[in-house]
């Protein structure tokens, strides 16, 4: 099984993909809405526990200005603090979204990713003992090819506002992640797998490998972690590699990855490398992501983006197996 070189207008679709969820995790901004909720909201932590066995989804859908909701449940994310949290069902399967009433009036809205096939009850977890929950998001690109791993961050949230806490909790992600990708690795040594590995193989090593530089980065504060990786990957012929590549090195902040990332925007023709790129260089560089306010200088790059070619539907869906340059 040959590799094969991808063409020049498909720059990638996995980190397309990636970078979806990883813009919702990174900017994780709430907006505010009005609405009457046409039930009791729970202000205590036996009310959330009532709240969850008494509110419909019918109520909840009237509520809510998202689409109609698969699982939700209130609880205590903080000092006499009770949130909503609730999964999308639908075209937006892959999104959880926490409701915390607002002072002065309203409510809330902090949208975040939900790729991982477990409960909500999972996602939404007492981890410090102090009788309030934190919220689990997990982040994936739902590709078929792809390591069947997810990146999970970790939340507490204060006045309806999210805050990322996943460094506080390395014990987590030993306990989850870690020992998901020694497994994995396990897999793709003699007997399980035949030496050498096989281009697919290879691939998925690859990706066990940016799960633990994103790890270093994230939870143990190495913030330049997976940077050497990141150039060498960026410049690989095949789509995939090239999507971890691109992942690694937008959440570095550092001259030779922004470096990278302007070079990779400045030859692309397709449009949702180019936004993506622009998003990324947007963060690194301190200025707003795009959905948010958005710096004047990025929203006329948006425009131009859109210009180009656009991406396939599917590209930043999930699902859907999408006929890229692929290395196997």
């Amino acid at each position: 099984m040959k590799f094969r070189r991808s063409r020049p207008e498909l720059v990638w679709f996995t980190a397309a993909a990636l970078l979806a969820c990883a813009a919702r995790a990174a900017s994780a901004a709430p907006y505010r809405f009005y609405a009457s909720p046409p039930f009791a909201w729970p202000v205590t932590a036996r009310g959330a526990w009532a709240a969850n066995q008494r509110v419909t989804k019918a109520a909840l859908n009237a509520f809510l200005p998202q689409p109609i909701i698969r699982d939700f449940r209130f609880a205590q994310l903080g000092p006499g603090e009770i949130c909503l949290i609730e999964a999308w069902q639908g075209r937006g399967a892959h999104q959880m979204e926490v409701v915390c009433p607002a002072r002065g009036g309203g409510y809330w809205d902090t949208s975040l990713p939900y790729y991982a096939p477990v409960p909500l009850a999972w996602c939404v977890t007492e981890l410090k003992g102090d009788g309030n929950s934190e919220v689990i998001s997990s982040e994936g690109d739902g590709s078929p090819y792809s390591p069947p791993l997810y990146w999970y961050t970790i939340y507490s949230f204060k006045k309806g506002v999210p805050l990322d806490v996943s460094s506080a909790f390395p014990g987590f992600y030993r306990a989850v992640l870690l020992a998901q990708v020694s497994a994995a690795d396990y897999l793709l040594k003699p007997p399980f797998a035949a030496e050498p590995l096989s281009p697919a193989a290879r691939y998925l090593k690859m990706g066990l490998q940016f799960m633990v530089l994103k790890y270093k980065r994230r939870v143990l504060g190495q913030k330049k972690a997976g940077l050497r990786h990141g150039l060498a990957w960026i410049k690989s012929p095949y789509t995939d590699v090239q999507g971890l590549g691109f992942s690694t090195l937008a959440d570095i902040s550092d001259p030779r990855s922004i470096a990278a990332l302007r070079r990779l925007g400045a030859r692309t023709q397709n449009q949702g490398t180019c936004v993506a790129v622009v998003n990324a260089l947007a963060r690194l560089e301190g200025r707003a992501p795009r959905g948010i306010v958005g710096d004047p200088a990025d929203v006329k790059k948006i425009l131009k983006c859109d210009s180009m070619k656009p991406s396939a539907p599917c590209l930043l869906q999930q699902g859907c197996v999408v006929p890229a340059q692929r290395p196997y």
